[in-house]
């Protein structure tokens, strides 16, 4: 298994786990948090993409449409009932996912990551 295989691993481990974690940028935060847990209006960053395992070409496709890390992102509706898909906004574009997609990316209050 590559470097990054191995870190997308732990990563899932932990999360799966409930732990907190440190991606090597000195800010600790719930490996849980990703864009379909985010409130509607609250300004986030992409912290990673994290695909399932049944999806692998999901983190491939989220990152070609602007899902990349210390991007800032925001959800901005869900559509009832059931609450999908989700209408979230990544930089300047707006789209529509599917709870299941929003769920691979990992997300930070913006206030918490400085921007490069």
């Amino acid at each position: 298994m590559n470097k990054q295989g191995e870190k997308a691993e732990a990563l899932q481990s932990d999360a799966a786990a409930g732990r907190v974690a440190d991606d090597g940028d000195g800010v600790s935060r719930d490996c849980k948090r990703t864009l379909a847990d985010a409130a509607i209006g609250e300004p986030l960053i992409v912290s990673d993409v994290i695909a399932p395992a049944n999806a692998p070409e999901w983190a491939r496709w989220l990152e070609e449409i602007g899902f990349v890390a210390d991007e800032p992102a925001m959800l901005l509706a869900c559509f009832v009932p059931g609450g999908d898909p989700l209408v979230v906004r990544i930089g300047v574009s707006t789209f529509a996912l599917r709870r299941a997609e929003a769920a691979c990316v990992r997300v930070a209050p913006s206030s918490s990551r400085a921007r490069a």
